[in-house]
């Protein structure tokens, strides 16, 4: 199956979400924020334009991050905006353009985040016991070259 591109959609995507459901969505992606406070390396798969790994980078200083999407426009914006909110310490943020199925989380990662992303994936692949399982060798985030 070929995978959603959001590559002609990037730019207006954000203006796009709130002109159809208003702020309901960011207020959704950033219910949870506070109590992740705790978390140190956080995988976020199909982030979209970055703005909830934004404000989780913002508000933990320490945390690590990679994020994977299919959209290398998608991929641009969140780096752009995570890298606003982390002003020179940009080493806290890797990306990956592929999919987040062959993608293996790294051993440390406490946290992995899929907001509206599990919609763009078929029902075998959602069903899947993880989400590298459908993958033949799949990289380890702590091997990609990013």
């Amino acid at each position: 199956m070929k995978q959603p591109d959001f590559d002609h959609v990037a730019r207006i995507y954000r203006w796009a979400e709130y002109l159809s459901l208003g702020p309901l969505l960011q207020r959704t992606r950033t219910h949870f924020l506070p109590q992740l406070t705790h978390r140190h390396h956080v995988l976020a798969l199909g982030d979209g334009d970055g703005r909830f790994l934004a404000c989780l980078l913002h508000q933990n200083r320490s945390l690590q991050a990679v994020a994977v999407d299919t959209s290398a426009k998608m991929l641009y914006l969140l780096s752009n905006r995570c890298h606003a909110v982390m002003s020179h310490d940009t080493n806290r943020l890797r990306v990956w353009n592929g999919s987040a199925l062959s993608v293996t989380p790294a051993k440390e990662t406490d946290l992995i985040t899929t907001h509206f992303f599990l919609d763009c994936l078929t029902q075998p692949e959602v069903d899947a016991p993880t989400p590298a399982s459908s993958a033949p060798s799949p990289p380890s985030i702590s091997e990609l070259s990013i």
